[in-house]
């Protein structure tokens, strides 16, 4: 297959996604990227953020009075962008679930900002209610951590367990 690309394109590509390169490897790998080649058009996409989500250890849930349960997790955000960004978070996958972000607790739709290149780690809660305990499948259940972007460029989702009392 023979690939033919206009250079000042590919250059704009190129420049967009030069941070998924990983500073300390001894050779130069990609990370995060994908080519497609379609048709006779080839698109390079590139990863902008990174989403690390650590469950507490200790105490793995939390029993709340009202009968539900709230399990902490650290999140990390990095972003990879020379600019500024803010990010909303929401769980997926896990029905009636809510968030709250610490030191965001009083607001109804927390917006966390990552300075330009940087992390960001916080602290965050997702909480159910007992209705919504009482329909979960097992002690540990799978559900997505979604991070999007304030501006509308796009989203990322990584994977995360609640816990609960053993069934």
């Amino acid at each position: 297959m023979e690939v033919h690309v206009d250079r000042d394109a590919f250059m704009r590509g190129l420049q967009m996604a030069h941070n998924v390169v990983e500073p300390r490897q001894t050779l130069p790998v990609l990370a995060n990227v994908l080519l497609e080649a379609q048709g006779d058009s080839l698109r390079m996409t590139a990863t902008d953020l990174e989403v690390s989500v650590l469950h507490d250890r200790n105490p793995i849930y939390v029993r709340l009075s009202d009968g539900g349960l709230r399990n902490g997790y650290t999140i990390k955000l990095l972003n990879k962008l020379y600019e500024p960004r803010s990010f909303r978070l929401a769980p997926a996958g896990l029905p009636r679930a809510t968030i709250s972000i610490v030191g965001q607790e009083h607001q109804s739709d927390p917006v966390v900002t990552v300075p330009p290149d940087d992390l960001q780690s916080l602290r965050l809660y997702v909480t159910l209610d007992k209705k919504a305990v009482a329909k979960l499948p097992s002690e540990a259940t799978e559900f997505s951590l979604v991070v999007t972007d304030v501006a509308g460029d796009g989203s990322a989702q990584h994977k995360a367990t609640f816990r609960g009392p053993e069934r």
